[in-house]
């Protein structure tokens, strides 16, 4: 479609390859949900997870296919950020301090 060169367009999404302002929120909040991973903080993951769950259903992105499909994702992440959870806890609980290892003397 070839527009004449006093026609505007006045918007987000003007010029081609142009992410819309919502999807660059989304993506940003992505990128927050990975990097509080990443350092584990799992509490963090959780709060955001459910900021972006929110934020999804009030900007009316659960329309659309990347929206829908983030919303059906959520449990799985929650889910497996609580398993990651456990495993970290579980792996820190197991780690020997040294009160409690036991000091052998090495013969040589």
């Amino acid at each position: 479609m070839a527009l004449p060169d006093s026609a505007r367009v006045i918007g987000e999404g003007r010029f081609p390859g142009e992410i819309p302002l919502d999807f660059e929120n989304l993506i940003t909040k992505g990128v927050r949900i990975t990097n509080s991973a990443d350092k584990n903080e799992f509490n963090e993951v959780s709060n955001l997870i459910d900021e972006r769950s929110q934020f999804i259903k009030d900007k009316k992105l659960d329309r659309t296919l990347i929206g829908e499909r983030i919303l059906n994702n959520r449990l799985n992440e929650l889910g497996f950020n609580e398993f990651s959870n456990l495993i970290s806890n579980q792996i820190f609980l197991s780690i020997p301090t040294s009160s409690k290892m036991q000091k052998k003397k090495i013969h040589y």
